[in-house]
């Protein structure tokens, strides 16, 4: 199962142009796992993963696949609880029949990937779009997982105080005034 894996990167960090190696030794395990996980699990071992981008904004996750030479029509998407699927064959109709065959490069069959989705995400209101071989999805984040700016108050003092009258008015009591 690939992870949504979101991450802040910091640019003047000595330490961020390690991503790019640790995005290509997460792709490689990746793929490693996909090749032995069907041996152990009895699955097809036919599936292979779709390259896929994820980002994030302010209101929502997108994430971004490379589906070349794949219908609409046999793209299908599914959000259960934290996952969402998204399964799809690419169909060898390119055959001419009794041909002989040189060399066969494309891959055709089944394409699964499976993303745990993050705390906060609408799965009710997940849209897809797909459009010259790439499918595009957008996750909408759920108010409470939506950052909010808080202001700060200036002037002298009181705070405590005004928190304290506050939590009072809360109980039904009386304001304490000094």
């Amino acid at each position: 199962m690939a992870g949504l894996t979101l991450r802040n990167v910091d640019r003047t960090s000595p330490w961020s142009s390690l991503g790019a190696w640790t995005r290509e030794f997460d792709h490689l395990f990746d793929e490693m796992q996909s090749m032995i996980s069907p041996l152990r699990t009895g699955r097809d071992v036919n599936i292979v993963n779709a390259d896929c981008d994820i980002q994030e904004n302010e209101s929502s996750y997108m994430l971004t696949m490379d589906l070349p030479g794949i219908a609409k029509d046999d793209i299908e998407i599914t959000c259960s609880g934290d996952t969402i699927t998204v399964n799809a064959e690419r169909k060898n109709e390119n055959l001419v029949k009794d041909a002989k065959v040189h060399r066969t490069e494309r891959y055709y069959g089944q394409i699964k990937r499976v993303f745990r989705l993050p705390e906060g995400v609408e799965g009710d209101k997940i849209q897809a779009n797909y459009e010259n071989g790439v499918l595009y999805l957008s996750l909408p984040k759920a108010e409470v997982a939506k950052p909010k700016k808080i202001e700060i108050g200036s002037g002298k003092g009181g705070f405590l105080r005004n928190l304290a009258n506050k939590a009072l008015d809360v109980k039904g009591s009386k304001t304490v005034n000094s």
